[in-house]
């Protein structure tokens, strides 16, 4: 049964709640993720991973006693909808919390939800997101991160490749919340090492062709960036 939920998630996953039956007194927590487009793979590896722990707790006598329940929504990487099963989840289902949301271009506009919905004391835990907005004012204190920002981890990507040499460094980003946040991050690790970007190339995620000049991308790697 276990290998088959993991297996097998989120079958015809749509805009609406996938039902799970709550019982009295159970731990109900809101999800909002990809689980279909493109991006659907983080969406559904994170409900597996997190369901995997859940259900070993739940079977071994849950949380005090209390069961724990995940309901999830699919949001495809969209902000929009993730607006709207957000309000979903809060007014409609009732959760505890909100949990595991995927993406920057969709956390960064659920932030301001948290504020509105102050009064029911909802807050966000774990975002699979490295974005800088949740970590700051206004929205620092609704957020609980697990991951490091993008800001950490674009300063040691950009550290490292000083610290053997390579101080030619051309940025490749995704053309949205996301890629912005990383290419932010970049763009102040190197101005630490008073250096400055080679050429800026985006692409958009939603073009399977990139829509970039991959000959560019060539002519970088022979030119030592």
């Amino acid at each position: 049964l276990l290998l088959c939920l993991l297996l097998f998630p989120i079958q015809n996953a749509t805009a609406s709640s996938v039902p799970e039956p709550v019982g009295k007194g159970d731990i109900v927590l809101g999800m909002s993720a990809a689980f279909s487009g493109p991006s659907r793979g983080l969406g559904i590896e994170l409900y597996r991973g997190a369901m995997a722990h859940f259900m070993n707790v739940n079977k071994n006598g849950g949380v005090n006693g209390r069961r724990i329940v995940l309901k999830t929504m699919d949001d495809g990487y969209n902000p929009i909808p993730a607006i709207e099963n957000t309000i979903h989840l809060i007014e409609k289902e009732h959760v505890l919390l909100l949990f595991n949301y995927v993406g920057t271009p969709t956390v960064t506009r659920v932030l301001p939800l948290l504020k509105h919905f102050r009064h029911k004391d909802i807050y966000l835990f774990f975002p699979f997101t490295g974005a800088q907005p949740q970590r700051e004012f206004p929205y620092d204190h609704f957020v609980f991160n697990f991951r490091a920002s993008y800001r950490q981890e674009t300063q040691g990507l950009v550290d490292h490749l000083v610290g053997i040499g390579r101080t030619r460094i051309a940025v490749f980003y995704q053309s949205d919340a996301y890629g912005r946040s990383g290419w932010d991050g970049a763009q102040r690790a190197l101005a630490q090492h008073d250096l400055g970007v080679c050429p800026l190339y985006t692409f958009d995620a939603a073009d399977e062709g990139l829509g970039v000049d991959l000959g560019g991308l060539r002519d970088l790697k022979r030119e030592n960036a």
